[in-house]
This record gives structure tokens, C-alpha cells and sequence, in this order.
């Protein structure tokens, strides 16, 4: 970023316009906004007729929080932004949006995830109440119940400390009854 150095008077001017235009549209006084961001009228009144050579970088930070704006935005018209500064921010803008979108998306899976964990608990739930756990040597946990339906569960996949815990888990449902 460029340090405060004298604008060229055509980059003042259309700045000055822009604010002018944007403090309008916020419906805000001239005093009004100069009150909102702390900054003195005179200063205020020589940045929007361009008459200002030299402006604070901060100025324009403060200017641009009034109008509810970015600031680079203003940063960018009086070249205090290079294009490779702004072109980075907006690659840093779009890098922010994508990793948002994915945990967004990641929350959804979360919620499904337990959504389904509710729903396949309250199946072995119904399970447990309705009948009695064998564990056939085929890897599959088999439900009898008594109803003389047969339930099956593949656990052929879970390794020993996930079957362990199936187990626990299932001792605990039963407790809990």
C-alpha cells in the first residue's frame, strides 16, 4: 500500500463525487456524517470537493465506515491500493467465501449424520425392548425378538474397540430400559 501522497486532482474529484453520492444515498447530512466518523468538517468538506492533495490513509478508513462501505474501495480510487493489493484482497474474499460455503456444507453433513445416528439408535432401541442380542459367528450381531422376526446387523467392517463399544452401548440401552 502506497503511503499518503499528493492525488492526482481527477482521482480527488471522483472520489469527492463518490462520497458525496454514497452519503446521499445513506441519507445522511453533511454534518451528520462528519459527526458518525469524528472527523472535522473542514477536513471532511475539502475531501469531498477535492481539494484535499495529501489524505490520510485513515481518513478514508473512517469515511468509508460511515457510509457502511469498504474501505479499499476507497483506497483503490486514489491509488493507495495497487491492482495486485486489491486483486490479492479479492482472492483472499473468494478463498473466505469458498471455505465458509464448506463449513456450511459440513454443518449439513453433521445434521444428517445425526439425524441418522437418532434414527439407528432408536432402532436398536426398539430392537433391545423386543427381543435378545446373539452374536453369530458370522460377524453379524443378530436380534431375536419376540415377534419371531430376526433382525441383522452387519458388523463384519467394525473393528474389536468399535465392537467393544457396540457391546457397552447395548448393555447401557438395556440398563437404561
Amino acid at each position: 500500500m502506497k503511503e499518503s501522497i499528493e492525488i492526482p486532482v481527477e482521482l480527488r474529484e471522483a472520489l469527492g463525487k463518490y462520497i458525496e453520492e454514497l452519503r446521499i444515498k445513506n441519507n445522511l447530512g453533511f454534518n451528520q456524517l462528519s459527526f458518525k466518523i469524528g472527523m472535522n468538517v473542514r477536513t471532511l468538506n475539502e475531501i469531498i470537493n477535492g481539494k484535499m492533495k495529501r489524505i490520510i490513509p485513515y481518513h478514508l478508513k473512517k469515511i468509508a465506515y460511515g457510509l457502511k462501505i469498504d474501505y479499499k474501495d476507497l483506497y483503490k480510487m486514489v491509488d493507495y491500493l495497487e491492482q495486485e493489493d486489491f486483486l490479492e484482497l479479492e482472492n483472499y474474499k473468494n478463498k473466505y467465501a469458498e471455505l465458509e460455503k464448506k463449513y456450511e456444507d459440513l454443518e449439513k453433513k453433521y445434521e444428517d449424520l445425526e439425524k441418522k445416528l437418532k434414527k439407528d439408535n432408536n432402532k436398536v432401541k426398539d430392537i433391545i425392548n423386543h427381543g435378545n442380542q446373539v452374536i453369530g459367528f458370522n460377524s453379524t450381531v443378530k436380534f431375536e425378538d419376540n415377534s419371531n422376526k430376526d433382525f441383522n446387523y452387519n458388523i463384519s467392517e467394525l473393528s474389536f474397540e468399535k465392537l467393544e463399544e457396540l457391546k457397552k452401548f447395548i448393555k447401557y440401552l438395556k440398563m437404561s430400559e
